[in-house]
């Protein structure tokens, strides 16, 4: 019997509210499957499609994971709002900026479907900081979901942004005070 769980199976599963979803996707990883037809390579921000439902098919196989390196001047920020350690997300902010290399990603996961990029989110905090990027979450989020029930998720999206506006070495302790916005 098995008894642990993989990278692969966590994606090929979908649970919107799983860690992994946001993290590919903020990341900027491809998912390489194998199938039938052959190899083709997924981007993590296309791969989910739905709640526990991806662009496998029935004869489909997660064969490998790429991941962009990284410089080691970039920086991350990760919020997950859960009622416990180690439980499965409510609202996930996931952000990383790399100047080096030209990346600035904004990722909310735990949507009830596939984790929802926020690109304007993410030019903000190219061009101005996180501090400035944290200013318009919830405008964008509204605008592209439509609706005002995201407050959850733009607290976690902004907590997240808080980690990259922090000293380097902060403690949670320091990041959770409220951040400009939130309530």
């Amino acid at each position: 019997m098995r008894n642990r769980g993989t990278v692969g199976g966590s994606l090929a599963h979908a649970d919107p509210a799983a860690d992994w979803l946001a993290t590919m996707a903020v990341l900027g990883a491809a998912i390489i499957v194998q199938g039938s037809g052959g190899a083709r390579r997924c981007a993590a921000t296309t791969f989910v499609q739905g709640p526990f439902a991806t662009v496998l098919g029935p004869a489909d196989l997660i064969v490998a994971i790429e991941v962009p390196r990284l410089s080691p001047g970039a920086r991350w920020g990760y919020h997950k709002v859960c009622r416990k350690t180690g439980e499965f997300a409510r609202a996930i902010g996931a952000v990383i900026v790399d100047d080096r290399n030209g990346v600035a990603r904004v990722v909310c996961g735990a949507t009830g479907g596939a984790p929802v990029e926020l690109p304007r989110t993410a030019a903000r905090l190219a061009e101005a900081g996180a501090v400035a990027a944290t200013e318009i979450v919830a405008d964008e989020m509204a605008a592209l979901r439509g609706a005002s029930s995201w407050q959850v998720h733009a607290v976690a999206v902004r907590r997240a942004l808080a980690q990259l506006a922090a000293p380097v070495g902060a403690t949670p302790e320091h990041l959770a005070a409220p951040v400009a916005g939130t309530a």
